[in-house]
């Protein structure tokens, strides 16, 4: 898709902060509910709250979470739990209220002089609000109505607040205060305190500890002096603190550390922690023989969860980001279902790729070895598993190509010979790969080992944005490549790159997004729209009645049924392309565009999945074509078995056809060659067993495949 659309995005949403939460009757529904950035945690019972980027609660520990925007109108930066209210403290919408686990809110700001709330303590019946800018408000009636709290505190910003029994303890850009009387009066209690933008607090029995942008500080009499207890603190730049048992734990820019002896020393405890600015940190569980530390971080990483105080992290959010996150693209790779995304941050950019093998109800990231500033993942393709071992690519702007040999789960380079590292289109042709960049297209022959430009016939500094593989499975496939620029092109090749010529007869101006077929007609969605051609690119015609005036960025396909993505939404058409209809609803309204933008789009089982920015959405295809969706067939590893696995001498292969037709059965080795072939012929529809004899191969892994048609499934079998 056109990368351009995506730095316009990315560039505006750093300044605004997008929440996707779906209406009640959405259509679509939200496949990637958790992740980003995480500034407050707050935990109650079962629940964990999450608040940042937006605003979630999980019930299993973060493995999984929901959306609770709904009433909530700004980003959430506090949270505090008071019996069965929930309240949110948020950058510009005052407080809000839940009764119901975050499920609704109701805003709770009546009295207040100040909406960004940065802080609550809860002491008795007296709820307190720390404010940037105003101070502290107190509430006696849940937050129905305020009024200041802050004689001798003045007007200052307030990051952290804590009650200790009679006394409650703010923390300020000017140092440490103290009231006893409820908030009726302050004053400073900075003895010793040389420290500036006080940001939490902890206690541990009479121990008070202040976290602070240049180190902890330590109170054994309530704030009457101060010392500085950090042996082992190697990062000052302290966010957030938590208790367990006798170990205190302080987030910081640079990590976590823990203490048990009260913050005389400290040690890091960040293993498997990637994400090391931490500003929140919260625990549940603490009376069982298993409590729980739960860590929001910064720069995307999104919660962590350790259960052996620390010593441990593992990612708990299961979904990709949301807020301020762009999925670049999706792609179904046997049951894995990936997404690439890039992040603005305000000063802060960086990509993931997270895969998910249940439909996007939970992600992985899977960005292991990834390397690069700056960059987008903006392709992925598979190689062909008849003359390749398995392999992944992506295709990254900036960063040329990596290359995965075990589904994504760790990436290598894969770029020597790439004189331009802008890759936004990857696709496979047998032992072909190509890459289109910024600087036109490269050719592959040995998995990305090395390339070596393709580009005769090309315009000059062509922008190579999509590829398509007509006739992939016959003797002459037609390789086809759209370019980006004011007056795009169309270039075909039926020599695997070594020539190019234009094929661009019928087509609008703009620029060429994406290719896709459906038997003989090839589809190409453009800045104009929809065009088909039935004769390889000969001629176009015009194929967007019913479409919007705007640009169409991704095509996908679910039997004839034929679905485009772009600025104005996602539309279907039944009939080839001769009229569309519109199938957004649901999908997240985007403030950019002011509509509901999906740049990419996946068809895998039974739903179909749009990439926003606003994450991924997913949508039944039996909603929008009802009896008409098209089942597809199972993943590369779920429809064939080997058995025994491993094997000493024959293993039993086993098989369902889901038609009749010419198969073929054959064993091929890690490089692709082929060293048996079982079955080529035709077969019915229905369960197949066929026997290899592996008695003469060598000790090793080797591959069968079953291809029939288009269909191609695989699994591997080791020989001993």
């Amino acid at each position: 898709m056109k990368t351009s659309y995506w730095i316009l995005l990315g560039l505006l949403s750093t300044l605004i902060i997008l929440f996707a939460a779906p209406n009640a009757s959405a259509q679509w529904v939200q496949a990637n509910p958790s992740g980003g950035t995480i500034t407050a945690l707050a935990v109650s019972g079962s629940n964990l709250f999450e608040g940042g980027d937006g605003t979630y609660r999980s019930t299993n520990n973060g493995r999984s979470c929901i959306d609770i925007n709904s009433g909530l109108t700004a980003y959430v930066a506090a949270f505090t739990v008071d019996g069965a209210n929930l309240f949110a403290g948020t950058g510009g919408g005052g407080v809000f209220r839940s009764t119901n686990n975050g499920s609704s809110w109701s805003p709770e700001s009546n009295g207040l002089t100040n909406m960004n709330i940065s802080a609550f303590a809860v002491n008795g019946a007296n709820l307190f609000a720390g404010s940037r800018g105003a101070g502290v408000f107190r509430s006696t009636n849940n937050g129905a109505n305020w009024t200041p709290a802050s004689n001798g505190l003045g007007n200052d910003s307030i990051d952290a607040l804590l009650a200790s029994g009679t006394n409650l303890f703010a923390g300020t850009y000017s140092g440490i205060f103290l009231s006893t009387d409820s908030g009726a009066n302050w004053k400073a209690v900075n003895n010793g305190f040389t420290g500036t933008f006080v940001v939490c607090f902890a206690t541990i029995g009479t121990n008070l500890f202040a976290g602070t942008t240049t180190g902890i500080y330590l109170s054994t009499n309530n704030g009457a002096n101060w010392t500085r207890p950090d042996t082992g603190l190697t990062s000052f730049e302290v966010w957030s603190f938590a208790i367990l048992g006798t170990n205190i734990f302080a987030g910081t820019q640079g990590g976590i550390f823990r203490s048990f002896n009260n913050g005389a020393n400290w040690i890091p405890v960040n293993t498997g922690l990637t994400d090391n600015q931490v500003d929140a940190l919260a625990v549940s569980d603490t009376n069982s023989s298993s409590p729980k530390l739960f860590a929001g971080t910064n720069s995307g990483g999104g919660v962590y969860l350790s259960t052996d105080l620390g010593e441990d992290w593992t990612v708990a959010n299961t979904g990709p980001p949301t807020a301020n996150n762009d999925v670049n693209t999706l792609a179904v790779i046997g049951n894995y279902l990936f997404a690439g995304t890039d992040f603005y941050g305000l000063g802060t950019d960086y990509f993931d790729i997270y895969r998910s093998t249940d439909d996007g109800t939970s992600w992985t990231n899977a960005s292991s070895g990834l390397m690069g500033d700056y960059q987008y993942i903006d392709a992925i393709v598979a190689s062909d598993p008849i003359v390749s071992a398995p392999m992944l690519f992506v295709g990254t702007y900036n960063n040329g190509v990596f290359r995965s040999n075990d589904n994504g789960t760790n990436w290598t380079s894969a770029s020597i010979g790439l004189t331009n590292n802008y890759v936004i289109a990857l696709v496979v042709s047998g032992s072909n790969l190509f890459a289109g960049t910024w600087g036109g297209v490269f050719l592959s022959t040995d998995n990305g080992t090395s390339w070596s430009a393709a580009n005769n016939g090309l315009t000059s500094s062509t922008i190579v944005s999509t590829f398509a593989l007509s006739g992939a499975n016959t003797s002459s496939p037609m390789l086809f490549a759209g370019t980006e620029a004011v007056s795009g092109e169309i270039f075909r090749s039926s020599d695997n790159g070594t020539s190019w010529e234009p094929a661009n007869t019928g087509v609008a101006n703009g620029n060429i997004n994406a290719f896709i077929s459906i038997g003989t007609n090839l589809f190409v969605g453009t800045d104009s729209g929809v065009f088909v051609t039935t004769n390889n690119g000969t001629s176009w015609s015009a194929a967007s009645n019913g479409l919007p005036k705007a640009a169409i960025l991704d095509l996908a396909v679910n039997g004839t049924n034929l679905f485009a993505a772009g600025i104005d939404g996602v539309f279907l058409s039944t009939n080839n392309g001769t009229s569309w209809t519109s199938v957004s609803t649901g999908l997240p309204n985007d403030p950019t565009f002011n509509s509901q933008f999906a740049g990419r789009l996946a068809v895998k089982g039974s739903n179909l999945f749009a990439g926003t920015a606003s994450g991924v959405w997913r949508r039944p295809l039996s909603e929008m074509l009802g009896s008409n969706a098209v089942a597809l067939a199972p993943s590369l590893e779920q429809s064939i078995s080997a058995y025994p696995n491993p094997c000493f001498g024959k293993a039993t292969i086993s098989f369902s056809s889901a038609e009749s037709g010419a198969t073929e059965v054959t064993i091929v080795n890690l490089l692709g060659a082929e060293v048996a072939r079982i079955y080529d012929g035709e077969l019915n529809a229905g369960s197949h067993t066929f026997t290899w004899n592996a008695s003469g191969a060598a000790h090793g892994t080797y591959f069968c495949i079953v291809r029939s048609g288009d269909r191609i499934t695989r699994t591997s079998i080791v020989v001993e």
